[in-house]
């Protein structure tokens, strides 16, 4: 998950020209550094621009689906064999004749309330289908 959450902000910062707010390391290119926000955007936010750096990153994953694989038969284990074993309790369908457990487990979270509260302050709002985040 970390290297695509890099990849997004990467992209978007440097390739559409529009980071996340509260991203502050890929607000600039050459350097660490507090956000720059629009004059307008402070005003919307209730914040000056000398503390902008305490602004959390408003990047967030609503909903993870994961598809693990049943457990090994041979004596070799790997490091993420505990979390493997951890995620198969949860689901009791599969075996050992699948190549993965038959359900994906589906996580979902709600938004933060500093998010809601923020998209709520520069006036945008959820599309329709995100209405379950609130």
């Amino acid at each position: 998950m970390k290297c695509i959450k890099h990849q997004i902000r990467a992209h978007l910062a440097f390739g559409l020209q529009t980071p996340i707010l509260g991203d502050h390391k890929y607000s600039h290119a050459e350097y660490l550094a507090p956000q720059r926000l629009p004059k307008s955007l402070l005003e919307v936010l209730n914040i000056r621009q000398s503390k902008v750096r305490y602004i959390s990153l408003h990047l967030h994953a609503s909903s993870l689906h994961l598809r693990v694989p049943p457990s090994s038969s041979s004596s070799s284990s790997s490091n993420n064999e505990g979390f493997f074993d951890f995620v198969r309790s949860f689901d009791n369908s599969h075996s050992n004749n699948n190549k993965f457990i038959k359900n994906p487990l589906k996580f979902t979270a709600p938004l933060p309330n500093h998010f809601r509260g923020n998209l709520k302050r520069i006036g945008l709002k959820l599309p329709h289908y995100l209405k379950y985040l609130h």
